[in-house]
């Protein structure tokens, strides 16, 4: 067995059942606390988050500037309202992009430090602000994470802020949150987490504590992806919540691979993260297979439909193809405007995220990137 050395990162209290969020007030130990909401737009015209406010005697504010991906322009702008409002308790309730915000402003709302010195790992200093996460979709696993990612404003790239302080004290996990999901993001979101999970599983890191998470993690999305966009049921919602917690906490560990790295020159242009990863996802599986053929052999058993049980690694990839061909999201470069002739430059992009691409069991030099962006052309 290869040796392996674990920090504690997993949040002080995690809470799951429908309706846990509308026990929030016993939940957080805020008592003499200024509690900042943080959401975006969409949510705060929703009863959703008037409900939740509610539920705080503390008569919380509310801030929801965050945008679908976020810059670091934004990101500093919430951090600015969190200092000049004195807060002590950040509470973020949205997808992704939300709860990454949430987590630098609950780090930084205490300090004079700019979002873009801390890109990075380790650069945090400790945190003053407590922060309380609150996921609305069943994808990203940021609630489970030390990592939050942003665009920089000036650049235009995917930055990467890591450290123990984005880990947050209260994670609820609430499936009545995710019961209205359009189709088009549950799918996006849902192969999210299994791109977490199934890429954290054959990375080069993985270990037997970020395997067992991630293991977990595919045996609920397995059997409930395929659904996620057909109306799920409670079961089926609070399965994937569960099953994205579970790839939050197995990339924490282990990282994610080239299906990420590929994925981000494609958010820079303007593609949701869930969708780039969902259109990656087969091809890269298809591309590394020699690789990680052992490592999927251990995992297909998992994976099921109304009308097939899975009997091996190719069916495997077949059934994660037809996902993707099915659910109701864009599948190649094509359909999203990116033009066939900027693909090398999407190559030399996708290589520079070392982070990740040290993770992959594969060679992922330009000409592989290249290869693979021709495969979603």
């Amino acid at each position: 067995m290869q040796s392996f050395q674990l920090l504690s990162q997993f949040p002080l209290q995690v809470v799951y059942g429908a309706g846990t969020a509308q026990k929030i007030e016993e939940i957080l130990v805020h008592s003499d606390k200024k509690i900042l909401i943080i959401t975006d737009n969409f949510l705060r015209k929703t009863a959703m988050i008037d409900s939740l406010s509610k539920s705080l005697s503390n008569d919380p504010a509310i801030y929801s500037e965050i945008a679908a991906e976020p810059t670091s322009k934004e990101v500093e702008k919430a951090v600015q309202f969190c200092r000049e409002g004195n807060f002590n308790l950040v509470v973020g309730v949205g997808g992704g992009s939300v709860m990454d915000t949430a987590k630098i402003v609950a780090a930084l709302g205490k300090s004079q430090t700019k979002v873009n010195q801390v890109y990075g790992n380790g650069k945090l200093k400790n945190r003053e602000i407590g922060l309380a996460l609150i996921p609305t979709t069943a994808g990203t696993g940021s609630e489970s994470t030390p990592n939050s990612l942003i665009f920089d404003s000036i650049t235009g790239n995917k930055e990467a802020i890591i450290g123990q302080q984005l880990i947050p004290d209260w994670v609820i996990l609430d499936p009545m949150l995710t019961m209205e999901l359009p189709p088009k993001v549950s799918a996006a979101t849902g192969l999210d987490a299994l791109c977490h999970c199934i890429e954290s599983f054959f990375s080069v890191n993985a270990n037997p504590v970020s395997e067992a998470y991630s293991y977990e993690g595919l045996k609920l999305l397995g059997a409930n992806l395929g659904k996620v966009a057909n109306k799920p049921d409670l079961e089926v919602r609070g399965n994937m919540l569960v099953g994205s917690f579970f790839g939050g906490l197995a990339l924490t560990i282990a990282g994610t691979t080239a299906v990420h790295a590929l994925s981000y020159p494609l958010g820079k242009r303007g593609v949701p993260h869930g969708v780039a990863n969902g259109m990656l996802l087969p091809k890269v599986l298809q591309y590394y297979s020699p690789y990680i053929e052992k490592k999927l052999d251990q995992v297909y058993h998992l994976f099921s439909t109304a009308d097939q049980t899975i009997n091996n690694s190719r069916e495997l990839l077949d059934l994660i193809a037809r996902y993707v061909a099915e659910f109701p999201i864009s599948r190649t470069l094509r359909e999203v405007k990116i033009p066939a002739s900027e693909i090398p430059q999407l190559a030399k992009e996708a290589i520079r995220n070392e982070r990740l691409i040290k993770n992959n069991p594969g060679p992922v030099a330009a000409e592989d990137a290249e290869a693979i962006y021709r495969m979603i052309e």
